[in-house]
């Protein structure tokens, strides 16, 4: 589990993680002024909330935070998803390693809880979490596309 004493490490990654994931999306991934500061209130109130489980590498190489989330009304995968909010490694040869790790944690803590799947978000650009993700058994269920409205095209 992750602690107190783990939020500069956790939100110095989170913030590395931001930038190249808006180098990648600048519309929908652009990064908000005081992100690091906001983060670091949320992610402190998140790891003594009983209802996410946030865990470290130890060693700190990365962290994952997940929570119960019931599915839409339309769907019933069979009971609720553990929805990964968070996770990050701080290298990407890392993610077949300590990033399943980390996902072990984040899945044993759903699955102790009821959790019928494992929900997790990742950039299109991030080809070796999507690897990670591939060999953990998940298959893309969504994908989404952002652009800013000015940009959209007139239709005729």
């Amino acid at each position: 589990m992750a602690r107190s004493g783990d939020l500069e490490l956790i939100v110095s990654l989170a913030a590395a993680r931001r930038a190249e994931y808006e180098v990648h999306q600048p519309q929908f991934w652009r990064v908000a002024p005081r992100a690091k500061e906001l983060h670091h209130a949320h992610l402190a109130s998140l790891i003594v909330d009983d209802q996410w489980g946030s865990f470290v590498s130890e060693p700190f190489t990365g962290y994952v935070f997940a929570r119960l989330v019931p599915a839409p009304p339309v769907y019933d995968p069979g009971g609720p998803s553990c929805f990964v909010d968070d996770f990050a490694v701080t290298s990407a040869r890392l993610w077949l390693t300590d990033g399943k790790a980390l996902l072990d944690a984040a899945a044993r803590w759903g699955a102790a809880r009821g959790a019928a799947q494992l929900v997790v978000v990742n950039g299109q650009h991030d080809a070796l979490q999507a690897e990670l993700l591939a060999a953990y058994g998940l298959s893309i269920a969504s994908t989404w596309s952002a652009g800013s409205l000015p940009q959209i095209p007139a239709q005729h």
